[in-house]
């Protein structure tokens, strides 16, 4: 669960990243495509499940009386993959939301992460749903007051 939550961190970090060099701006918001591509361990088939596609990032940025405020939203746009044992092949299919705000005067800033994803078999396997919700509380002196890491997975 430790992997899948680094990894989720990674993509959304990479997508925020990406921002300067392939956004579009419309009114404060920026709309982005970004390649997608690893593994993900299935508990429900007990094999790796590899995933190709794209990501779309959506996110909206508002500075004022000093503090800063981001909200973002991750969709998965034609992300397919396929079992490393089974072959079986899998659409993915869901939404990511996320918000942090900060000070631009202390350095302090709370970021949260919620996301629901979906891997529905197009053969007999089961479908996995996959449930994320991270949060990290950091204070002025750059220290990690509070988090909250809860991951779960469900076979349906």
């Amino acid at each position: 669960m430790k992997k899948l939550s680094i990894l989720f961190a990674a993509v959304v970090a990479v997508a925020v990243l990406s921002v300067s060099w392939k956004a579009t701006t419309n009114e404060g918001a920026t709309n982005v495509k970004v390649p997608y591509s690893g593994d993900l361990w299935s508990p429900c088939t007990n094999e790796m499940i590899h995933l190709e596609g794209d990501l779309h990032l959506l996110t909206n940025m508002t500075t004022n009386d000093n503090r800063m405020s981001v909200k973002y939203q991750l969709q998965s746009q034609g992300i397919s993959g396929m079992g490393s044992i089974s072959g079986n092949k899998y659409n993915a299919n869901g939404i990511a939301k996320a918000s942090m705000n900060g000070s631009l005067v202390n350095g302090s800033y709370t970021n949260t992460i919620n996301a629901n994803f979906n891997l529905v078999s197009q053969g007999s396997g089961d479908n996995l749903s996959v449930h994320i919700l991270l949060h990290i509380t950091v204070n002025a002196n750059g220290d990690v007051t509070a988090t909250v890491e809860n991951i779960s997975m469900d076979c349906k």
